[in-house]
């Protein structure tokens, strides 16, 4: 059984070591390997409305062990709507539904916190990724140009749902 549990600075050690074992995702999405800030960058940044209050950052617990973490925050890219800015699983939790589970954990947080909508960006060429999201009723409803530190500009697709529960 796999739980989202907010995360302090008691789990940097585990992040750190998350982020490291993540390498492959921050490659595809960066174009650099994760650096030794990664997990610290995860607890200070600032949500895009710049209003922390709002942020959320969850880990994901199979047994006591963090196997995954998500970075949200409620109100952008619009009121109403809970972002979706990170949802990394180590490799070995992937392709075991871990995904879809904490997705839901994520749609019950959203509501609970008043959104009704999902939302999130998605590297246009990450067709792993991209697959994930679209089977779980997210639809494509805009595009960002994105700068990325090691790829240059690199082209996400804003993506969306409504906030609810999906079984999968």
């Amino acid at each position: 059984m796999v739980e989202l549990v907010p995360l302090n600075e008691s789990h940097s050690t585990q992040l750190d070591q998350l982020c490291a074992d993540c390498a492959d995702y921050y490659q595809e999405v960066t174009g650099l390997p994760p650096g030794p800030a990664e997990a610290q960058s995860l607890f200070l940044a600032v949500p895009p409305h710049g209003d922390y209050e709002r942020k959320r950052l969850w880990g994901v617990f199979e047994s006591d062990r963090l196997i995954g973490v998500v970075d949200g925050a409620f109100g952008h890219p619009e009121d109403g709507h809970f972002w979706i800015g990170l949802l990394m699983l180590e490799p070995a939790a992937r392709g075991r539904g871990i995904g879809s589970a904490i997705l839901n954990g994520i749609a019950d947080q959203a509501m609970g916190g008043g959104a009704t909508t999902l939302s999130l960006a998605v590297k246009s060429d990450y067709a792993a990724a991209r697959r994930f999201w679209n089977g779980h009723g997210f639809r494509t409803v805009g595009e960002r140009l994105l700068n990325m530190p090691g790829a240059g500009a690199t082209r996400f697709e804003v993506m969306s749902r409504e906030a609810e529960r999906k079984r999968h």
